[in-house]
């Protein structure tokens, strides 16, 4: 880097920690190709300090192409205010010069204004940098005029110096300066004046001059002397006649299509040069700018609110803005039609099929599984079988009883050739117990084959994963429903549940069939609560108004009920209505 630019980057670095708030360090990195620890080229103030979190920002703010704007920590002596880090790159149309990295004390909520400033001041940089390129040298003149107006936090003071300065450079009797505020151009500083009465005869001479150059919008230079019509520079020609000056110079400050301000300079014997007054128009935009900015810093919050809020009156009440009003018209419409217009007001809860009628099967007695030829999901007629348990010990059993019952018959029989009576009735006993345990085992028998009680589908039961695996009596192996008879449980959160009635009806969708529409009635609202790791609902029935094809046991979906007719804003508000007076209801003592 060359010595020229790089004193044009010290000034310009200088001045900008002057005018941003509370600057604790800065730098700015012009060469990120140099591999290791980054080195700045400049820095802010000339005391050493540790600089690589600001070198790190700049080169991420390099690498994104964009500002870096990071809150490091709060500072214990204000509570609005932290230790704010931000990097901004620098580049001119041709270039890319580097990027500005600051660590300053100011409140999060400045980011925009604090973007704004270093936006204004890439522009000042690029100023100074094509005048140098143009001049080989910098414009000391032009750095002073800036140098001014960061000499006070003060929108009047900094004025005055501005005018001050201005005045000096191009030889006036005297220099004015006013800024736009709220609908007129008021004046903010006068040069070598550093108090003025704004009742004053001169204070409303120079607003009227600068109110008609806001009107012409361009450049106004007025002569005593000329012969023209002074009609469209009455104000002009009244500020001379006033002031006894020879020569008015009225120069507008631009912000995009917007005037933002007035300079008006008075000057005698000398002219004015209609093509060069004496000041760059782009440098005093620029003052404009900075200057507009600092009457904003200024500012309270009621009186930014109060300015916000009359630029979008304003834009309103104007002849522009003509999306802008269709927006609002939209928006106003919209919000009417939600407060006013009522629309059906419906109560969502999840939603499970369930059969009307669940019949169980359960093991008869102790043994295993031999087969199994169905298992859950399968559709059943009845009397199908299902499975079969081994009845092995089963025959086994009624083999042992029949020879007991022949053993009992023989006893029998020669108690009575004996004519031993107690002996014959012992035996008979015996012999009607092996018939009961026989008839027993019988009956076992006939039930080994497990078939279904009716026509529907199994929706719970699998033996074939339970071969060989011993069972109990009386243990559930499968669950059978019929597939034309359900009812609907619909799990109703505690919120809603007061809105329920029987005989309300509703719609179901169901996540197999989400095309199809199902309407269904309300038939028993439970009393008692389930608890689940979510909410707190309450199990409400309904019943299908319609038979629809296709349905199996354990469908889910969405059911909503159909409540009344309510305005849309207070369905989409409600919940969070009750959720506030609870809370309110909480807090409050």
């Amino acid at each position: 880097m060359d010595s020229n630019r790089k004193a044009v980057l010290e000034a310009w670095l200088t001045n900008l920690c002057r005018m941003l708030p509370e600057v604790q360090r800065a730098v700015i990195v012009c060469d990120f190709e140099t591999p290791g620890d980054l080195t700045p080229s400049v820095s802010w103030p000339d005391a050493a300090f540790d600089s690589g979190d600001l070198c790190i920002a700049a080169k991420l703010a390099t690498s994104r192409k964009s500002p870096v704007f990071n809150v490091q920590q709060q500072t214990p002596r204000t509570r609005d205010r932290a230790e704010i880090l931000v990097a901004y790159p620098l580049h001119t149309k041709d270039e890319v010069i580097g990027t500005v990295s600051l660590s300053m004390l100011a409140s999060p909520r400045q980011q925009d204004v604090i973007v704004q400033l270093l936006e204004w001041g890439q522009s000042w940089l690029q100023l100074v940098l094509l005048q140098q390129d143009s001049d080989t040298v910098p414009r000391h003149a032009d750095i002073s005029v800036l140098q001014a107006c960061l000499h006070s936090s003060q929108i009047r003071t900094s004025a005055n110096a501005v005018a001050t300065e201005i005045a000096r450079k191009l030889e006036c009797q005297r220099a004015s300066l006013g800024l736009l505020e709220g609908a007129e151009i008021r004046l903010k500083g006068i040069s070598n004046t550093p108090g003025f009465d704004p009742r004053t005869a001169l204070t409303h001479n120079i607003e009227a001059v600068m109110a008609e150059t806001r009107e012409l919008g361009s450049l106004v230079i007025y002569r005593r002397d000329q012969s023209e019509d002074v009609g469209a520079v009455n104000a002009h020609w009244h500020l001379a006649q006033a002031q006894g000056a020879d020569y008015i110079c009225s120069i507008p400050m631009v912000d995009g299509d917007e005037i933002i301000g007035v300079l008006v300079l008075e000057r005698n014997q000398k002219a004015f040069s209609t093509d060069n007054p004496g000041i760059d128009q782009s440098l005093l935009d620029l003052l404009g700018k900075l200057l507009v900015l600092q009457q904003q810093l200024e500012l309270g919050f009621l009186a930014r609110l109060k300015r916000q809020l009359g630029s979008l009156a304003g834009q309103y009440l104007g002849a522009g803005a003509i999306r802008l009003k269709l927006l609002t018209i939209g928006v106003l419409a919209t919000c009417l039609f939600i407060a006013l217009v009522p629309g059906e007001f419906r109560v969502s809860a999840a939603a499970v099929l369930e059969g009307r009628v669940q019949l169980a099967i359960v093991a008869p007695f102790d043994g295993y599984v031999a087969s199994a030829s169905a298992r859950a999901g399968d559709l059943v007629e009845k009397d199908d079988l299902i499975a079969e348990l081994d009845d092995t010990e089963l025959r086994l059993e009624q083999l042992r009883w029949l020879g007991q019952r022949d053993e009992y018959n023989k006893q029998y029989r020669s108690a009575l050739a004996a004519l031993d009576h107690s002996a014959a009735r012992i035996s008979q006993s015996q012999v009607a117990q092996a018939d009961a345990q026989l008839e027993l085992i019988a009956s076992q028998l006939q039930r080994v084959k497990l078939v279904s009680p009716l026509d529907g589908i199994i929706i719970s039961g699998d033996l074939s994963r339970l071969l060989g695996i011993p069972l109990e009596r009386g243990q559930l192996l499968f669950e059978i429903a019929p597939l034309d008879e359900y009812r609907l449980i619909l799990n109703v959160d505690e919120q809603d549940i007061v809105y329920v009635h029987q005989g309300q009806t509703g719609i179901l969708t169901l996540a197999a069939f989400p095309q199809r529409k199902i309407s269904f009635v309300v038939q028993k609202v439970a009393i008692l609560h389930q608890q689940d790791d979510v909410a707190i609902t309450y199990r409400t029935e309904a019943s299908l108004e319609s038979d629809v094809v296709d349905l199996r046991p354990g469908m889910q979906g969405i059911g909503k009920i159909y409540i009344d007719d309510r305005n849309y804003l207070w369905i989409w508000t409600h919940r969070v209505a009750d959720w506030v007076r609870m809370k309110m209801w909480a807090w409050l003592p």
